[in-house]
């Protein structure tokens, strides 16, 4: 009776033992099961993330790259935007016409415009220089003698105005006018159409000039005489003239030298004084 018993309880145990153990082990399966479904997605998922990521490239391809942001232009100094100007930066007396039919043909117009005409520019100028090779000699001459003297008074204006104006705008004037005629040669160098013309300097008439060089006062020398043969010529007798100046020794050209120096010491007292008579000095 007593092995019976025993061995009851021993079959209770044990059933309680492998009843605890399928238990604890169930939930664990359950849990395995739900993280191995998460892991592996199914094909809808995978088909979703697949469609995102496509779609989010597309996106990133069509936006435009950003442009670097441009720096901001270095603002020109006063004196840079001097040189830079289009307007002269003096008012330069205008010159007059230096022909008289250029008279001629302001006569000419102001005559079309009072008595109401409207010749086209190409009329108008045919008729007008036929007007003027029929013009008879007093006529001709009274033109020309009106832009002989319009050059005369524009000369003494000029000279006027050089003992007036501030020679330092002048000097920048002469830049600037520098840098205008660089431009166009280059453009004419580059093969490109330009309608401007080159400027000319600004130069004063009471600035001393400077003296002429040795070699050029004897050149002088010999044009103004009989030698080389006068009857050849000019570029045969310049030609002459320079080798007769290479052949020279130092003693024979020494007047020319010492003629040189007196004129350009001569030269330089003269500028001293021009540059404190000028209006503003230097």
């Amino acid at each position: 009776m007593l092995r019976v018993i025993q061995s009851f309880t021993k079959i209770q145990i044990t059933a309680a033992a492998s009843r605890g153990f399928a238990t604890a082990a169930g939930p664990t399966k359950a849990k395995t099961a739900d993280s191995s479904r998460g892991a592996k997605p199914g094909r809808k998922e995978v088909k979703s993330k697949a469609a995102k990521q496509k779609k989010k490239a597309k996106a990133t391809a069509k936006k435009p790259a950003k442009k670097a942001a441009k720096k901001p232009a270095k603002e020109l100094s006063p004196l840079k935007k001097m040189l830079m100007s289009k307007r002269p930066l003096v008012d330069v007396p205008k010159s007059p016409p230096s022909n008289g039919y250029a008279y001629f043909i302001k006569d000419q117009y102001k005559a079309m415009a009072s008595s109401g005409g409207k010749d086209s520019i190409a009329e108008f100028s045919r008729k007008t220089s036929l007007k003027w090779k029929q013009l008879g000699e007093p006529e001709h001459t009274k033109y020309v003698s009106i832009a002989k003297t319009g050059l005369a008074q524009h000369e003494k204006d000029m000279l006027q105005w050089w003992k007036t104006v501030d020679h330092r705008k002048v000097d920048l004037e002469n830049m600037r006018r520098r840098r205008i005629n660089r431009e166009i040669r280059d453009r004419i160098k580059a093969g490109e159409p330009t309608k401007l013309s080159k400027l000319q300097m600004l130069k004063d008439p009471h600035q001393p000039k400077m003296p002429a060089s040795k070699y050029i006062m004897f050149s002088q020398e010999k044009l103004a005489g009989q030698s080389p043969d006068p009857s050849l010529p000019l570029t045969e007798r310049a030609a002459a003239i320079a080798r007769m100046w290479r052949s020279m020794s130092q003693s024979e050209k020494a007047p020319y030298s010492e003629a040189y120096s007196v004129e350009l010491a001569a030269y330089k007292d003269a500028m001293t004084k021009y540059r404190n008579s000028i209006a503003i000095g230097r």
